[in-house]
């Protein structure tokens, strides 16, 4: 192979077989006009030793830092962009480590590291984590979907919204407008509520998505869900009072679905105490 040079540019003739060095031991190689490698060739570029910046001096294996352009749908400051040209291919960016070590991405600002996006490898889950500018996490997600927000329990509530999780995982809220709603009637009857069995109790811990014999040692108060289908087996209400899993398995008791039963039963109650108090007073 044959280097020349004419017209402001480099020409590299003969055989494609083989590699070969191009550069000055010690030096920097630098591209001041826009450098082409022709796709039709269909080979590679390497830079075996040292480092490559496109756009600035590199101060990493690989530097890339210039102006954003609108090569994408709003995206009009895009720095860097890849594209998988081969059809039917989906196209990913692949950040890999050792074994043993965190892969990741940073979100800084003009140098300063603001955010981390990274797979915890020192958990056997591999949870994938975001993390402050602290190193302290703020999501954090496992690989069987269980998901954790640590800091969220220490904020002050000022305005609110209820949210309900349905059975796919959609966090939704829960609308009271008229519009919502249909097939609109009045309780005639929540009596069956005198029946339920209110209890305490510990919860198991939990292990790998199972129970342990060994107890959480915090007391509890609530409804075992298998009694709670017992008991309403004949009564529509069961279909909203019991959460089920997708195999009709029960899982638990929608607590919230008890409070507009026991507000009709507060004014059952009422009625029935004014009644009683009106006698009462006729017989004195």
């Amino acid at each position: 192979m044959s280097i020349s040079f004419d017209d402001n540019k480099f020409n590299f003739l003969g055989s494609n077989a083989g590699s070969f060095d191009f550069g000055v031991a010690g030096k920097t190689l630098t591209v001041s006009e826009t450098c082409i490698i022709d796709q039709d060739l269909q080979k590679s570029a390497t830079v075996q030793h040292g480092s490559l910046g496109l756009g600035s001096a590199p101060g990493a294996i690989l530097h890339v830092e210039g102006a954003g352009t609108a090569i994408v749908t709003a995206g009009t400051e895009t720095v860097s962009y890849f594209k998988q040209i081969t059809a039917a291919t989906h196209s990913f960016i692949a950040v890999d480590a050792l074994a043993g070590y965190d892969s990741g991405i940073f979100l800084a600002e003009d140098g300063t590291y603001k955010w981390a996006i990274r797979n915890d490898y020192s958990s056997d889950t591999h949870q994938f984590e975001i993390r402050n500018a602290s190193n302290a996490v703020r999501f954090q997600m496992e690989q069987d979907g269980s998901l954790f927000l640590p800091e969220v329990y220490a904020d002050t509530v000022t305005s609110s919204r209820d949210l309900e999780i349905q059975s796919d995982g959609k966090i939704v809220y829960v609308s009271s407008n008229l519009a919502s709603k249909t097939n609109i009637s009045n309780i005639q009857n929540s009596d069956w509520l005198y029946y339920l069995n209110p209890v305490s109790f510990e919860y198991r811990k939990e292990v790998d998505g199972g129970y342990t014999d060994e107890s959480e040692g915090i007391k509890n108060f609530g409804l075992i869900a298998e009694e709670v289908n017992t008991i309403l087996q004949n009564n529509s209400v069961s279909e909203y009072l019991l959460y089920k899993d997708e195999e009709g398995n029960l899982e638990g008791v929608n607590y919230k679905g008890l409070i507009i039963p026991l507000l009709k039963l507060a004014q059952d109650q009422k009625i029935m105490i004014n009644n009683l108090t009106s006698r009462i007073e006729r017989l004195e």
